[in-house]
């Protein structure tokens, strides 16, 4: 229970930090295509590096809850 609990925790963070991060790691090149007021300094590798990170911590979440039911 303890263990599956920690890494459901675990990922909450890694998810809540990709989450949080949000535009910045848009490619700095965006503003080009799509208007926005915010700030953008990556590149498409750490957009798809957010996008993977928040994908896996949902995935990984859910089944810490599912094996938890």
């Amino acid at each position: 229970y303890h263990i599956i609990m920690f890494f459901m925790s675990f990922w909450d963070v890694i998810m809540s930090v990709a989450i949080s991060l949000s535009t910045i790691p848009m490619p700095s090149d965006v503003h080009e295509i799509y208007p926005f007021a915010g700030t953008a300094v990556g590149n498409a590798s750490t957009c798809v590096a957010q996008g993977f990170l928040i994908e896996s911590g949902m995935d990984f979440i859910l089944v810490s809850i599912i094996t938890l039911n």
